[in-house]
């Protein structure tokens, strides 16, 4: 409601061994991932549990392209 959790939003890259590399997107507040994973409780209209994952789910191929060209800005 007070859009704490949504400006806490975050990136991280990682270099991995082998030419790999990982990407992480985090929220940071310390109740960031109870409202992310309990699906009993109540929303704002708009709102929803799984707030990551459902959206990711929907657009996964688009999501993909979005994160390597990210990851790819964050390693250079």
């Amino acid at each position: 409601d007070t859009g704490l959790l949504e400006k806490s939003a975050g990136i991280k890259f990682n270099e991995q061994t082998g030419g790999r590399h990982e990407g992480v997107v985090f929220y940071d507040t310390p109740y960031a991932i109870r409202q992310h994973e309990e699906l009993n409780f109540r929303h704002a209209e708009g709102r929803i549990a799984k707030y990551l994952e459902l959206p990711f789910q929907q657009n996964q191929l688009k999501a993909l392209q979005i994160m390597q060209r990210e990851i790819k800005k964050g390693l250079k």
